[in-house]
């Protein structure tokens, strides 16, 4: 390496850079960093595709076998 790269590598971050790190840096923290409040998520994936296929809210609770078929509120 000649002292020409070398001083290029050495250089100090323009502003420009450090914003763009910053940018990338706060969300990526930030998601790591909250915690899931998803209990179930396979669930919710799942009564989400059925309602996106069906083009209604559900009304009934049609996974849970012990109360298939009552009526049920979707409190999400």
């Amino acid at each position: 390496m000649n002292a020409q790269e070398r001083s290029r590598l050495l250089r100090p971050p323009t502003v420009e850079g450090v914003w763009v790190a910053i940018a990338i840096a706060v969300p990526v923290v930030v998601a790591f960093l909250t915690p899931n409040s998803a209990l179930d998520l396979a669930y919710q994936i799942r009564v989400g595709n059925v309602m996106l296929d069906t083009h209604h809210l559900l009304d009934m609770d049609t996974f849970t076998y012990t109360v298939y078929g009552q009526p049920w509120l979707n409190q999400q």
